[in-house]
C-alpha cells in the first residue's frame, strides 16, 4: 500500500520497538506483560496482554496521539480506551480481528499487516473480510461530499456512511444488494439529501423504514400539512436490468417477470400510483406519506409487505380479491382509518396489520371470517363492528349486484363536491360495476353527481347544465338522489 514520506517514518519508528523488545528478552530471558507495557508505542494492556485498556497520551495533549502500535497476541480495544481520543494513525498485526476499533471515527488511519485476513484499510476506508469478501465498514475522510466506493467492495455495513455532508455516494460495480441501514441517522434534519448512485450489478434495495420517519419532516403552517424531505435519493443505471424508477418510485424485476414497488418519493396530496405489472408493494414504500389519503391496486398486486402502508392517511380501504396476502404491520397506525373490506380470497393476513389504528370502526370480512382478528395488546377487541359473510353469502350477494347494476357497465360519470372520502366510495362503486369515472371535464358524459350541500356552484355543475338545456342526455343527480337510484 503507498503512503507518503510522513507515514513512512512514523512505520519506520514504530517497528523499532520490536528490536528493543527483543534485546530485553535476550538479556532476562524472559517476557512479560510489564515488559510489552514499555515497549508499545503508546498502548496500555490488560494483565494477560490481550486487552487494550488504554493509550499513553503526551502531558501537552491529552486526547490525541500521533500513533500508537497494537501488540501482538491483543484480541480486543476496549470502548473506553479509545473514548474521547483522536488517533492519526494505528498499527494493527495481523491476526488482530476486533473490528469496532474499524467502526470508530476516532482512528483517523489504520494500518493491517498485509497478512491480515479479517480487516484491511486503505486511503478510501477501512474494511472488513467475511467470506473472503471485502465490505466497507467507514470511511476515512470526514468531510467528503462525494464518496466512490472501491469495485472490488461487495457491500456495506450498517453505518458505515456516517458524515452528514456527503452529498452523492457512488456504489461499487461488484455490489448486489444495497441496505439503506448504511445510512447512518446522522443524515436526520440534514440540510442536502443524499444522492446513491446505482451501478447496473445491483439487483436488490432494501428500505429502512427510519429513513421514512417523523425525524424527516415538518409542518407547512401555510399549507396546513406535514411535509416529508426524503434524505436518499436514488439514480439507477439505465443498463441495470434489474432496477428501474418510474414517476417518483424504484421498482425491482422479479424473477417470475412482474415488479416490486420498493420504495416511493413522492410526499404530496392524492393517492398512491401504482405501475401496471406490480406484484409486490415492498417493505416500508409509503411509509409515512402522510398526505396520502387514496390507493389505487392494480389488478396484478398480489402481496403488500411489512409496514407498506403504515402512518398514511387513508380513511376507508378496500383490498382487492386479488391481493392474497397482508404482512405485518402494512396498515399500522392509519389514524384516519375508519373502514375496510376484506375479500375471500384474501390468503392471509398479519394479525397485526392494523395495529395502531385507533379510529377502525368496521371491518367487513366477506366469506373469509377466519383471516382476520384483530386485538389490542390486553387482548380487548379494538374495532367496533367485525362483520362476517359466508362464501355462499358474498357470491350470492355479488351475483346480485352484477345485474343489478348492470346498467352501469361502459357509462362516463363525473362528480363534483364531495369530499375525499365520498369521491373515494364513489370510484370504487363505478369501477367495480364497469363504469369510467372522468376527474377532468363532463363533455360526452352520461351522469354528473354532485353534493347540493356545496357552498358554491361549480364549474363542472355549470357546464352539465349548459349541455343539459343543448340536449346531450346528460343526467344530473345531487348524492341523495344518486344514493336513492342505486338502493332502488
Amino acid at each position: 500500500m503507498l503512503c507518503n514520506g510522513v507515514e513512512k517514518e512514523k512505520m519506520r519508528k514504530s517497528y523499532r520497538y520490536y528490536i528493543d523488545l527483543l534485546k530485553n528478552v535476550g538479556e532476562s530471558n524472559k517476557i512479560t506483560t510489564a515488559l510489552i507495557k514499555n515497549f508499545n508505542c503508546g498502548v496500555e494492556l490488560s494483565d494477560d496482554g490481550k486487552t487494550v485498556t488504554g493509550f499513553i497520551v503526551d502531558k501537552n495533549n491529552k486526547t490525541r496521539l500521533p500513533y500508537v502500535r497494537i501488540p501482538y497476541g491483543v484480541e480486543k480495544i476496549c470502548s473506553e480506551a479509545i473514548y474521547d481520543r483522536k488517533i492519526d494513525l494505528m498499527f494493527t498485526p495481523d491476526e488482530f480481528e476486533d473490528d469496532k476499533i474499524y467502526r470508530s471515527d476516532s482512528v483517523k488511519r489504520i494500518f493491517t499487516e498485509c497478512g491480515n485476513k479479517y480487516l484491511c484499510s486503505d486511503d478510501i476506508g477501512k474494511y472488513r473480510y467475511l467470506n473472503g469478501k471485502r465490505y466497507l465498514m467507514s470511511f476515512n475522510k470526514t468531510d467528503s461530499r462525494e464518496y466512490v466506493i472501491p469495485d472490488d467492495v461487495v457491500g456495506l455495513h450498517a453505518d458505515s456512511v456516517s458524515f452528514g455532508k456527503c452529498t452523492k455516494l457512488v456504489l461499487s460495480k461488484s455490489m448486489e444488494k444495497f441496505n439503506e441501514n448504511a445510512i447512518s441517522d446522522s443524515y436526520v434534519n440534514c440540510d442536502s439529501h443524499l444522492e446513491i448512485v446505482v451501478p447496473e450489478s445491483l439487483r436488490r434495495i432494501l428500505t429502512d423504514s427510519e429513513k421514512r420517519s417523523d425525524d424527516y419532516s415538518y409542518y407547512d403552517a401555510a399549507a396546513h400539512r406535514s411535509v416529508m424531505i426524503n434524505p436518499i435519493r436514488y439514480r439507477i443505471d439505465e443498463n441495470n436490468p434489474y432496477l428501474f424508477i418510474d414517476e417518483d418510485s424504484v421498482y425491482q424485476v422479479l424473477d417470475d417477470g412482474t415488479y416490486k414497488l420498493v420504495m416511493n418519493s413522492y410526499f404530496g396530496l392524492g393517492k398512491a400510483l401504482i405501475l401496471d405489472g406490480t406484484s409486490v408493494i415492498g417493505k416500508y414504500a409509503f411509509c409515512n406519506h402522510e398526505n396520502l389519503n387514496d390507493i389505487e391496486f392494480p389488478e396484478s398486486v398480489r402481496v403488500i409487505e411489512k409496514g407498506a402502508f403504515s402512518e398514511t392517511s387513508l380513511q376507508t380501504l378496500k383490498i382487492p380479491h386479488y391481493i392474497e396476502r397482508i404482512d405485518s404491520a402494512a396498515f399500522s397506525d392509519c389514524y384516519s382509518l375508519k373502514s375496510v373490506t376484506l375479500y375471500p380470497t384474501l390468503k392471509s393476513i398479519a394479525k397485526d396489520a392494523f395495529d395502531g389504528c385507533s379510529n377502525l370502526d368496521k371491518v367487513l370480512t366477506p366469506g373469509n371470517n377466519k383471516a382476520f382478528e384483530y386485538k389490542k395488546c390486553d387482548g380487548k377487541r379494538k374495532i367496533k363492528q367485525l362483520v362476517f359473510e359466508t362464501k355462499e353469502e358474498f357470491l350470492k350477494k355479488n351475483e346480485d349486484n352484477r345485474h343489478k347494476y348492470a346498467w352501469i357497465k361502459d357509462k362516463v360519470f363525473v362528480h363534483t363536491g364531495l369530499s375525499l372520502q365520498e369521491e373515494a366510495e364513489f370510484d370504487s362503486f363505478i369501477f367495480e360495476n364497469g363504469g369510467t369515472v372522468r376527474k377532468s371535464t363532463v363533455l360526452n358524459t352520461d351522469y354528473l353527481i354532485y353534493n347540493a350541500d356545496y357552498d358554491h356552484e361549480t364549474v363542472k355543475l355549470r357546464k352539465a347544465r349548459e349541455l343539459k338545456e343543448k340536449g346531450s342526455g346528460i343526467e344530473i343527480l345531487t348524492t341523495e338522489e344518486w344514493k336513492k337510484l342505486i338502493d332502488s
